[in-house]
């Protein structure tokens, strides 16, 4: 075989593969919308090949041969592809954060909120004592106060007063303010607990350290008995304001002059994340221009990723004169983007200003093969003989000459029915005078 002749096979056989890789991934995009996580060999046993797949993109992400464009397609499904080492430090960055929240590192071993978390915590102490864990992480456990002793003890009044707060954040980020009523059941003894750091507050012995951390999440020093709804009407005003002062609703999420606003304009966003905002609400800070992406969130980021390949696509475009990027195009991970935004317009999940967008580029919802326009030309061009040699384009659809030939000129009837012939093919068929019915 020449040399051109193999690189031809082996782009073919790449093209292959990245076309079973997007098999398998929309298969496990599939999987993951109807059971709400990957398959795993406890809750399925159906799926052998595409928990084999998944495991082979796990231990490729671990040893670093995963392409990039292919780890950013998995993480946004919400996998984790981590490594040992990365586990770990996540973890322990987890154990700093509740130390954080309560002041001690006792994690109970079922932990509520996460009960891996506290089973991992329990694991190092087993590994300490049977001498697997390393010298290094062992002194990293003990600079944040790790105990080594696996009981349980009472936490101390420190202790108590940090659990109460993260009890707090919890009922903050479910109601969207800190007014807990002294008659909420929901976590015994938070609404007396709130109503004892205002009454210690207004004493003026309050520790500047917990104000800090009180005031960090919003806390409001005054309560009143205003109904959600009062308070929801209250701080929209307050909005209105800020916006004329400032003239945008950017407000800082720990904004000097009221912490408890910046906190609420922030709960906003993550209360329509979570569906929890009415729709009315929503037309509403929408009607004053609204943000609903904070400058330092996820979804922000992952905004601005989206312009910067949308902008690999005005280049693509430019150089190649149409949007018809083939999956196999790895730059910037521009082919599987593509596909991923047709997808998402054709289950109707694609924001309304990014279709706008791409419609103004000329963007083609329908990918088309280079092969499969090829033929179409090719077929075209027989049309425009017939045309020129019959006077008609009226091809019969079983034409004894080229049965093969007849059956394309009805298909594109069919398909022009069936919304699945592009504006540009119409157009072109219109202008050689192509009849629509047989």
């Amino acid at each position: 075989m020449s040399e051109s002749g193999m690189n031809a096979a082996r782009q073919r056989q790449a093209e292959l593969s990245d076309e079973r890789w997007e098999q398998r991934c929309s298969e496990l995009e599939e999987f993951i919308h109807k059971h709400g996580q990957p398959p795993t060999p406890r809750l399925d046993f159906t799926h052998g090949k595409l928990r084999r797949w998944l495991r082979e993109q796990q231990k490729l992400a671990a040893a670093g041969q995963l392409r990039t464009d292919r780890w950013w397609r998995l993480t946004s499904l919400g996998l984790e592809l981590l490594t040992l080492e990365e586990r770990w430090e996540r973890r322990y960055l987890q154990l700093v954060e509740y130390r954080r929240r309560f002041g001690h590192c006792t994690v109970p071993a079922k932990w509520r909120e996460d009960v891996s978390f506290g089973t991992w915590v329990h694991v190092q102490r087993a590994f300490r004592k049977k001498g697997v864990l390393s010298a290094e992480r062992m002194a990293r456990l003990e600079r944040i106060g790790f105990e080594w002793s696996d009981r349980w003890d009472a936490p101390s009044p420190a202790g108590h007063w940090s659990e109460m707060l993260g009890h707090l954040e919890r009922y903050r980020e479910e109601h969207g303010h800190t007014e807990v009523p002294p008659s909420f059941r929901g976590i015994p003894g938070l609404g007396q607990w709130v109503l004892n750091q205002r009454e210690i507050h207004n004493t003026g012995n309050f520790k500047p350290d917990r104000r800090e951390r009180l005031e960090a999440i919003g806390f409001a020093w005054v309560g009143t008995r205003r109904t959600d709804r009062d308070r929801w009407e209250a701080r929209f005003q307050q909005l209105l304001d800020f916006r004329q002062r400032f003239g945008h609703c950017r407000v800082a999420n720990k904004w000097k002059e009221d912490v408890a606003f910046g906190v609420w304009v922030h709960v906003q966003r993550a209360f329509r994340s979570k569906g929890k905002l009415s729709a009315e609400r929503i037309q509403r800070l929408e009607a004053i221009g609204f943000e609903w992406h904070g400058p330092h969130t996820r979804s922000y980021l992952h905004d601005d990723r989206w312009t910067q390949t949308f902008a690999h696509l005005l280049e693509y475009q430019r150089q190649h004169g149409d949007t018809q990027v083939p999956p196999s195009f790895r730059p910037h991970g521009l082919g599987s983007w593509v596909g991923k935004q047709r997808e998402a317009w054709r289950k109707g999940t694609l924001c309304a200003d990014r279709r706008e967008r791409l419609e103004e580029m000329g963007f083609e919802w329908r990918g088309v093969r280079k092969a499969d326009e090829q033929r179409w030309e090719q077929r075209f061009a027989q049309l425009v003989a017939y045309r020129q040699q019959h006077g008609h384009c009226r091809v019969p659809a079983i034409w004894r000459e080229e049965p093969a030939f007849g059956n394309w000129v009805d298909s594109q009837r069919s398909f022009k029915k069936a919304g699945k012939l592009s504006a540009e093919r119409i157009r072109r068929l219109n202008e050689i005078g192509f009849q629509w019915h047989r």
